[in-house]
């Protein structure tokens, strides 16, 4: 019989978790206690073990889906087994459990979140992802439920912008480079610094040549074309021959001239007695 995978309650709090990823595909096999998802909650980012051994038959939800608590994500069992299709995403029904009152005075604290240094709330693990992708959190779109910035956000950022280390990301700016041009070369297309330091010296090449071009068409406009004399047509065509055909050659000689020196110094000194 298939073995139900269930959105785990981690936590007396925990109301649903949102799926960042699954790490296994339909038909892949899985072991008992293996990974095969990544989730994400209010308070932390954990990956899920398989509860048993088998492949895996049926996913209902994907990345970025957020799941109640024990609602039923997908099977594992044995290849080719059937799986229930009616009432496949409804949540498990918890045993009854006694009813608790709570302090009239004291009322249930959101989930609490981290900020960055501008202020800005976010999971631990998207700061983590926004860090190790050089996103900035200020362009991020939030979707939690209390404005905090969700892995998922992060995902989608990622996705929607150039991927560029943080370094790569420093210099574009520096240098006036758009990365919206530039085909990384990293990997999964990941813009690296040296595809900055060849897009911008590709570009710095490209300006000399139109600067160079601007300057012969502006030379071109004041020059007057003449035709040549036969006599500077001769003058030309020897200066031609002699530099393309005659060798040159550079010939060094050493020379003492110590003892020349010396008679010099002597010569001065008479002078000066003089």
């Amino acid at each position: 019989m298939a073995t139900e995978l269930t959105m785990p309650k981690n936590d007396m709090d925990m109301e649903e978790g949102t799926i960042v990823k699954w790490l296994k595909n339909v038909g892949d096999k899985v072991e008992k206690g293996e990974m095969f998802m990544e989730i994400e909650t209010d308070k932390t980012s954990m990956e899920i073990e398989s509860p048993a051994t088998g492949v895996l038959l049926a996913q209902f939800y994907q990345g970025g889906d957020v799941v109640p608590v024990n609602t039923v994500m997908g099977y594992v069992g044995e290849a080719g087994e059937a799986v229930p299709e009616q009432g496949a995403k409804a949540a498990v029904e918890e045993a009854p459990k006694e009813e608790k009152k709570e302090a009239p005075a004291t009322e249930k604290a959101p989930a609490k979140v981290l900020s960055d240094a501008s202020g800005i709330p976010a999971t631990p693990y998207a700061k983590k992802l926004a860090k190790d992708n050089g996103i900035d959190l200020k362009e991020v779109v939030p979707t939690g439920r209390h404005g905090e910035i969700r892995a998922i956000d992060v995902f989608t950022a990622i996705e929607a912008s150039p991927v560029a280390t943080p370094l790569a990301k420093a210099m574009a700016a520096d240098l006036g480079v758009d990365l919206s041009t530039i085909q990384g070369s990293g990997y999964r297309g990941k813009i690296l610094s040296d595809d900055i330091k060849a897009a911008f010296a590709q570009a710095q090449t490209a300006a000399e040549e139109e600067n160079v071009a601007g300057a012969m068409k502006e030379i071109a406009e004041v020059l007057e074309r003449r035709k040549l004399s036969s006599m500077r047509k001769a003058i030309m065509k020897n200066m031609n021959s002699s530099h393309t055909e005659i060798p040159n050659v550079t010939q060094n000689i050493k020379v003492d001239v110590t003892e020349l020196l010396a008679l010099r110094a002597k010569i001065n000194e008479g002078k000066e007695e003089g």
